[in-house]
Order: C-alpha cells, then sequence, then structure tokens
C-alpha cells in the first residue's frame, strides 16, 4: 500500500499545473538609485517532497521590466542558451534564488527614462504557467 502511494505521489509532483501550488515566488528590486538595480527571484518548495520543474531550453528563469504597459528590458534579451531540454529540482523546503542586474538601458540600447516602471520574475515551467513573482514597483529617479 504504501508503494502505491509513493508511486502515486511521484506522478502527481511531474503533472503539469501542480507545480503552482508546490512553489512559492518572491521578487525583491534593490534599486540604489547610483548604480544597476539588482533584481533577486527567491522561489521556494512550500512542500516536503521533492519538486522538479522542467524547461525546454537551458533558460531557467526571466526579468521583464515595463513601462506604462510596454516592455522596455528582458533580462535575457541578446543572450543565448542551450537548446535541450532541462530542470530546476527543488529538495524539500528549499529556496533557490535567481538573480539580475539592469543597467538602466532599454533593450533598444537607450537609456530608459525617468519614471515609474513594473519588475516582473518568474521561474519557466514548460509543462505549464510560469512560476511568478508579485510584480514590483520601481521609480528611476535623477
Amino acid at each position: 500500500m504504501r508503494a502505491r502511494f509513493v508511486l502515486l505521489m511521484a506522478l502527481l509532483l511531474t503533472l503539469p499545473g501542480l507545480a503552482q501550488e508546490q512553489l512559492s515566488a518572491r521578487l525583491t528590486v534593490y534599486n540604489p538609485g547610483d548604480g544597476p538595480v539588482r533584481l533577486i527571484l527567491r522561489v521556494e518548495n512550500l512542500t516536503g517532497q521533492k519538486v522538479t520543474v522542467s524547461q525546454s531550453t537551458g533558460q531557467t528563469h526571466e526579468f521583464v521590466i515595463t513601462r506604462n504597459g510596454e516592455v522596455v528590458w528582458t533580462w535575457s534579451h541578446l543572450r543565448y542558451f542551450l537548446q535541450s531540454t532541462g530542470a530546476v529540482v527543488f529538495a524539500p523546503g528549499e529556496i533557490k534564488a535567481f538573480d539580475a542586474e539592469w543597467e538602466g538601458l532599454m533593450d533598444n540600447g537607450k537609456p530608459a527614462p525617468k519614471g515609474h516602471y513594473m519588475v516582473e520574475g518568474y521561474l519557466l515551467n514548460s509543462q505549464g504557467e510560469p512560476i511568478r513573482a508579485e510584480s514590483r514597483q520601481l521609480v528611476l529617479t535623477d
């Protein structure tokens, strides 16, 4: 009976869509005002079981900065990723951190103007929706 339960749990942990319920994502934005903006995405396994999140490429996560609903910067812009499947494995209760720095340049290479921006961070998941953190506001000033 225990073997059936373990097998059932193993199958459930790999079903698409369940990772969103098993993982929690938190986004932190550090804006020192005189240097790059630091972005940190922390993803925590909320369960007592191992959780595996599959990716369709070598890219595991993404950060996106928008202004008035328009994308101005993506962390992955002009980056190259291994074109093979991969996975991020979380031990029970484990927290993994993914970070990036934004130098204040838009994807077109121009400096981002002063103003209000929204920052998104998420862990990619090829078997369902990305594991998204709550968006954070960023204000660029002089």
